[in-house]
């Protein structure tokens, strides 16, 4: 006869529309995209720096609990802009009152299917997987040259 083997754990609750893992299942840091659906994640989060009062941050990070894009995104941006010495901030765009963007679209109308989002100047630097040399470029540029190096439509950062 065979060794009895352990019990896994229950399953993780799904949301009743099937479109995912439920918010609360979100919350807990549950993966919901891709070959990893239902993992939860294990890195700590760190935290954004604050700007100083009076200067906005340069880096803004557009993400939601629960994305291990944005999990990855934001260990690569706090690293990044701790070597150019540059403040950082993060959006959460499953916020109850989320902010709005210039052109008066909610964040998450904007970025739901594209997140982790991270914007240099107001400028969309990449979604997805976020690429550090061009993060770091973005960033050596300075304001005025990032603000019109923005990337063409269509194109995949």
């Amino acid at each position: 006869m065979l060794p009895r083997v352990p019990r896994a754990a229950p399953p993780i609750r799904r949301d009743p529309t099937g479109r995912g893992l439920s918010r609360s299942a979100r919350s807990r840091g549950h993966c919901i995209h891709g070959a990893y659906a239902g993992a939860v994640s294990t890195i700590e989060p760190v935290p954004a720096t604050v700007p100083a009062p009076g200067h906005p941050a340069r880096v803004v990070l557009f993400g939601r609990a629960g994305c291990h894009l944005c999990t990855d995104a934001r260990a690569l941006v706090a690293v990044v802009c701790a070597e150019a010495g540059e403040a950082w901030t993060e959006v959460d765009i499953d916020a109850p009152d989320p902010p709005t963007l210039p052109g008066g679209r909610s964040v998450f109308d904007e970025y739901s299917e594209l997140v982790p989002v991270v914007e240099v100047d107001g400028v969309r630097q990449g979604y997805w997987r976020i690429d550090a040399t061009r993060l770091r470029r973005a960033l050596a540029a300075g304001p005025a040259r990032s603000a019109g190096a923005a990337s063409s439509p269509g194109r995949t950062v």
